[in-house]
């Protein structure tokens, strides 16, 4: 399969023949000659392998009137080097067939002269600080941390493409109802629309697959695990945590997360299992209901438990000081959130610890401290 080649509408027109370097009505890519050249459509090789996350950058950079080429795979992404031109390139780091850093060191040494020196940004679910000296010896410029911030990417595009700015395009019509997206159980709605440019009719339609695709996933990666395949196990966990926190599933993601960590570091995930499969399930069932036509769904009637009165004290205490001890002492502070894990997880301050968890792995210290704040009045 080659890449394709799609234009704003993006995720709307995905077209075989970016190999051949056509669009639909089969317009050039263009050569040489109009690269970097003020007012010319900025032109964006995507790397990416799952369809949700595709479309979503596809929104994001159609909404800036950048054209996009998808690749599914970093085998694709070579081949599209070898037959077209770009602006920059988008490259995720973990993909199957060819990932990211292969297809990178490949693309460097190419002999192509544009391609030698093209922006190369990565975009990976972990913390910048994880690989980075890998990407940067792999001939990575720099790097995007999934789930993608709409302005951050913007402000990436133009730094590297300083003679491109990428522009905004008119707002897109949007047919879902965002009042009964945003009763919607598990779900920031609010992020995940402004993770697709705010187009809610897009955001409607990427649920209704993302409940559809991976209802069942649990079963699947115990099928993985029990046939010992590891790597394929943690690759779908992966996945599930990237398109999971693109919509906005802030706890489902961040318990893929855990499993994927889990399965990378050869620990068990037995404790994890049973927790992850329960909130995919409620998850999935409240799109489910949405998409089918329904009266908006409601909180499942199995509401999350209170958080132990007893412990509320013990759980106060323990945040006072912690975002100063991130910035001093990061794996004191790792320790003292994940200690409070047990106390806190399948309990109405679960989604709050989510973020909070999220902040910290991602070492930011403002959203930490924010998200401190914000669990200490809620359990105040």
């Amino acid at each position: 399969m080659v890449a394709r080649r799609l234009v704003k509408p993006a995720c709307d027109n995905l077209v075989p023949g970016a190999a051949e370097g056509k669009t639909k009505t089969g317009e050039a890519m263009g050569s040489s000659a109009d690269m970097g050249q003020p007012g010319v459509m900025p032109r964006v090789l995507l790397a990416e392998d799952n369809e949700i996350n595709q479309e979503i950058a596809c929104e994001l950079l159609g909404g800036m009137n950048v054209a996009v080429t998808v690749a599914e795979n970093g085998e694709q992404a070579v081949e599209a080097v070898r037959s077209g031109q770009y602006d920059a390139i988008l490259m995720d780091i973990e993909m199957p067939v060819m990932d990211g850093l292969e297809a990178t060191r490949r693309i460097r040494a190419s002999g192509i002269p544009w391609a030698e020196q093209v922006p190369i940004i990565a975009m990976t679910g972990h913390s910048l600080s994880d690989g980075h000296e890998s990407s940067q010896a792999a001939g990575m410029n720099a790097h995007l941390t999934k789930p993608i911030d709409p302005q951050a990417l913007r402000s990436m595009l133009a730094t590297w493409l300083p003679q491109k700015r990428p522009t905004e395009s008119a707002g897109t019509d949007n047919g879902a109802s965002h009042q009964e997206m945003s009763q919607l159980y598990g779900i920031n709605t609010r992020a995940g629309i402004a993770n697709v440019a705010g187009n809610e009719k897009l955001y409607f339609d990427l649920l209704r697959r993302f409940a559809g695709k991976y209802r069942d996933s649990q079963h699947e990666l115990q099928a993985l695990l029990e046939r010992g395949d590891i790597e394929s196990a943690s690759r779908l966990a992966h996945t599930i945590k990237g398109v999971a926190a693109n919509l906005g599933a802030v706890y489902l993601a961040d318990m893929a997360k855990r499993i994927e960590a889990a399965l990378l570091a050869k620990e068990s995930i037995e404790d994890l299992t049973d927790p992850y499969a329960q909130e995919l399930t409620k998850v999935a069932q409240g799109i489910e209901q949405m998409t089918s036509g329904n009266t908006a769904p409601q909180e499942p009637a199995q509401v999350q438990a209170e958080v132990d009165a007893e412990s509320v004290p013990l759980i106060l205490q323990t945040l006072e000081g912690l975002p100063q001890l991130m910035q001093t002492d990061w794996g004191q502070a790792q320790e003292i959130v994940d200690g409070l894990a047990p106390l806190l997880e399948c309990t109405m301050a679960a989604s709050v610890y989510a973020r909070l968890h999220n902040a910290l792995e991602e070492f930011d210290p403002d959203a930490f401290a924010v998200e401190v704040d914000n669990l200490a009045g809620l359990l105040a």
